[in-house]
């Protein structure tokens, strides 16, 4: 535990309390011991424990400490020690830390990805301010276009009041569950996006030591006693009102809330009984609705018809009960009712043509990475662009003029004459020829010195960053369909350049409901013409229902990017003139242990032929597998048909074409 004093001049003394082992001092926001301005630098000091000793260093050789009147550079104690920084006494005492059970508050805080394979990982908030966005010296450094390097911070207000997401003025925003923000409280599972990029708030693990404030020590509080064991969570209601002290304030609601018992009262139960009764009407009609649909189902499958129509979503086919074992020699002859196999055949000349509609392509825009002045766009609206091709290349004249006049204000002298004015003024103080308030004098004026040099440098870092960002080049290959600034235009860093979108492939829906079994098929070759006359090379890639209609998935190659979201092409399906497509009637089939089978009846005798089955519709059901045209199957059959038996078949007129 260390206990830190600071007092500037005769007012009241303020204390902290840490448990941490690293501590700063400064006038920054994110110092530990956050001094007032005038005293010291933005980080004038740190704190560290060295072994079994302390060791205070300061972090600006120019500046230091003073002990006693003198200027240290650093200070090694053991449990107490006393120093200055400007106007601010500070004294240092290192207490023994008392050992405490962790409470449910000491959980840490993490932003986490909300996807997986975003380009950065979980980051635990272990600062008082966390800085996000694409620049180096972020925190949460996000290498992604749609994020700026400043884009926003992550703060934690003094006294554990909760963590708040601010947006710095970026191009793209800052999300809290789906809403702009400027700035927000947020909590843990609430959804944060900077850009495209979004990130989850979650609590888990041990967060790390914070500082506290502490105005007024308090006494201990007294134990209280343990509670009496349970079978539920949570005191009874006559329980908690016969308690003597006033009760404590409710938990703050979270996630998932503790189950509690149900309460038996009279109005639990009316509620229970509505509940019931609820329930029981809507399970009565929804048993009602299945056998409408039911009855509907039958009653379309049993019409007749003189040839199938697109197909429909297959229904459950039918099993036969246990089938008695075979024995042709004391078998009956079964009376059954055939009807030959449905034939569709292809009238076309090996050539099926549908009409087709290109699906949306993908765009995106390319952004500048910095700001400055369009010098040229190699990049034509319509052109065709490959990975690493420049797109747009930046007048940096401005910025190097500007660098270049930061650099002659770079003044190293000053800050050099300020320190040897300084130690002049201290070595006059010691001949009695100076006070105090010329050595702080002389040390404001030096302390002024060094933070325009660094301020300075730190701008002309900044901008040779941005000098380096001159040529935006393409990451892959696209097509150029807007441009969106001209040359000699300024921007800034974020705006929109160019739109590109994607060409290599243009996916294509086909409705092919007249051409169902005419050989459509997954990785049929085809061949497309668009309204400009362009023709183009393809497959069918899946063949997909939607409701009572076919579509075929089509990816036609397109390395030129002519296509475009919505253009209709002519499709043709190059097909087999002789192919055709066998049906039966749906009563025919029926499913056995090993799939759907039929009775197919040749020479007075039925054999059991399993069978692969297609689409179906109107009653009748593609057979992929297992017939032939010529095939005579059964319709109408006893129970105890076996494979193999003799049977007087009564053939039915079915049509061919």
């Amino acid at each position: 535990m260390i206990k830190v004093t600071v007092q500037y001049g005769s007012e009241k003394p303020l204390e902290y309390l840490f448990e941490q082992e690293r501590l700063f001092f400064g006038t920054a926001e994110e110092c530990d011991v956050r001094l007032r301005e005038g005293c010291g630098n933005k980080l004038h000091a740190q704190l560290r424990e060295q072994g079994n000793r302390w060791l205070l260093k300061a972090l600006d050789a120019g500046s230091g400490l003073r002990v006693e009147g003198n200027r240290v550079a650093e200070i090694t104690f053991q449990n107490r020690q006393a120093f200055q920084i400007g106007d601010a006494s500070i004294e240092l005492e290192i207490e023994a830390a008392s050992p405490k059970q962790p409470s449910p508050s000491s959980k840490g805080f993490m932003l986490v990805p909300a996807e997986p394979g975003m380009p950065f990982k979980a980051i635990p908030l272990q600062k008082q301010r966390t800085l996000i966005g694409r620049a180096e010296e972020a925190d949460l450094r996000i290498n992604e276009r749609s994020v700026s390097r400043h884009h926003a911070v992550v703060t934690r207000e003094e006294l554990d009041l909760g963590w708040f997401v601010e947006d710095l003025g970026s191009h793209n925003g800052t999300f809290v569950n789906g809403v702009r923000v400027e700035r927000e409280e947020i909590k843990p599972g609430d959804e944060i996006r900077f850009g495209r990029i979004r990130v989850h708030l979650e609590e888990r693990g041990e967060k790390a030591p914070r500082k506290t404030m502490i105005l007024k020590k308090a006494p201990p509080p007294e134990p209280e006693p343990a509670p009496a064991t349970r079978l539920f969570s949570g005191p009874p209601a006559a329980e908690a009102a016969s308690q003597s002290k006033p009760p404590m304030p409710p938990p703050l609601p979270t996630r998932i809330s503790p189950t509690r018992p149900k309460l038996d009262t009279p109005k639990a139960q009316a509620q229970d009984k509505t509940v019931f009764f609820v329930l029981m009407v809507a399970a009565f009609v929804f048993f009602l609705a299945l056998i409408g649909l039911l009855f509907l189902v039958k009653s379309k499958t049993s019409t007749g018809g003189i040839g199938p129509v697109p197909a429909q979503t297959p229904t459950p086919l039918p099993t036969r009960p246990a089938l008695r074992s075979s024995n042709h020699s004391t078998a009956p002859k079964w009376r059954v009712r055939t009807m030959p196999v449905f034939v569709r055949r292809n009238d076309g000349a090996g050539a099926t043509t549908l009409a087709g509609r290109v699906r949306q392509h993908d765009t995106w825009d390319v952004q500048s990475q910095t700001q400055g002045r369009v010098e040229r766009i190699p990049a034509k609206q319509g052109s065709l662009v490959s990975r690493g091709d420049l797109l747009v290349q930046m007048d940096m004249s401005e910025l190097e003029r500007a660098m270049e006049s930061k650099k002659a204000t770079l003044n190293r002298a000053a800050m050099e004459i300020a320190n040897e004015r300084l130690q002049a003024a201290k070595e006059a103080r010691l001949r009695g020829k100076a006070t105090d308030a010329d050595v702080e004098a002389a040390q404001r004026e030096y302390d002024d010195a060094v933070e325009r040099y660094r301020r300075q440098s730190s701008e002309i870092a900044m901008l040779e960053d941005s000098l380096s960002n001159d040529r935006i080049l393409a990451e892959e290959s696209a097509k150029v369909v807007q441009i969106r600034v001209r040359p000699g235009q300024f921007v800034q860093e974020g705006q929109a350049l160019l739109t590109l979108r994607t060409v290599g492939e243009a996916i294509v829906d086909a409705d092919v409901s007249d051409a169902v079994g005419q050989g459509c098929s997954e990785g049929m070759p085809v061949s497309a013409v668009d309204s400009r006359g362009n023709g183009y090379q393809g497959e069918v890639l899946k063949l997909l229902w939607r409701g009572h209609q076919m579509f075929l998935k089509i990816s036609l190659n397109d390395p030129n990017g002519i296509l475009a979201a919505g253009d209709r092409v002519d499709v043709t399906v190059e097909t087999d003139a002789e192919a055709a497509s066998l049906w039966v009637p749906r009563q025919a089939v029926f499913q056995e242990q090993g799939g759907p089978v039929v009775f197919a009846v040749e020479g007075g005798t039925a054999y059991l032929c399993p069978v692969s089955l297609g689409g179906e519709s109107e009653g009748y059901v593609e057979v992929l597998e297992g017939l032939s045209p010529e095939s005579q199957v059964a319709i109408h059959f006893p129970q105890g048909l076996m494979d193999g038996d003799a049977v007087d078949a009564v053939s039915m007129q079915a049509g061919r074409r």
